[in-house]
């Protein structure tokens, strides 16, 4: 009966490895500045199709390439757009009197040893540039105070098929900018094919089979002895 056991282990370490870490990269866009009838709305989608998994979660967004002066003026969400009511994170909202600039390349995650942008951007003027790099996210705070933290959890068991989609709001004229290319990182747990799973049964139903087998010759032995 030990074969058995041993079997058994095996299989629940091999559905362990259908976690995986992946990438999911898309194309740069425009920004669309601010008119006097409202705010302009630029956005670019990736589309996952074929992977079959669940979102376990989502580790980081990266976008490439980011200018925009007078980042005060300026939401930017990740979301996941494949039903109605999309999933939106924010992932930097800075306060309205936010006078410096994106330019350069920076990723955004879950980490308390990070800045913000906001904290980054305090006390920064108009010819000051956010150093590119990594950053935690954040919402916005509104007027001039700095958004509170904010997180990925509402995306976690999403299906990783679908379109995602990165946001940038501007609601100031006169400020414009590019995004050359973005991407974001996730852990998918990813559905087993079929044929691996009959697989991992035939092999659990087989060592069974053999312990029993094996059990059955130890008793007869026995009994000869």
């Amino acid at each position: 009966m030990k074969i058995f056991s041993v079997l058994t282990v095996t299989a629940f370490a091999f559905f362990a490895n259908f976690a995986r870490a992946d990438m999911f990269i898309g194309g740069g866009f425009t920004l669309v500045d601010a008119t006097a009838a409202g705010s302009g709305t630029a956005f670019g989608n990736i589309v996952v199709a074929g992977n079959g998994g669940t979102v376990t979660s989502i580790d980081s967004v990266t976008i490439n390439g980011f200018t925009h002066t007078w980042i005060g003026d300026i939401f930017v969400d990740f979301r996941n757009v494949t039903t109605a009511t999309a999933v939106t994170v924010r992932l930097a909202g800075p306060a309205d009197a936010t006078a410096a600039n994106f330019n350069g390349s920076y990723t955004f995650s879950v980490n308390p040893a990070l800045q913000t942008i906001d904290e980054a951007a305090f006390g920064k003027g108009e010819l000051d540039d956010i150093a590119p790099g990594p950053y935690a996210i954040a919402g916005y705070g509104g007027g001039t105070l700095n958004g509170t933290r904010t997180d990925f959890n509402s995306m976690s068991n999403l299906a990783i098929d679908g379109t995602w989609q990165l946001r940038v709001i501007d609601f100031g004229q006169g400020d414009t900018g590019v995004i050359t290319g973005w991407s974001f990182n996730a852990t998918i747990t990813a559905v087993p094919e079929p044929s691996s799973i009959a697989l991992l049964g035939s092999v659990a139903i087989a060592g069974g089979f053999y312990g029993v087998r094996r059990k059955g010759r130890r008793t007869t032995q026995e009994g000869v002895t």
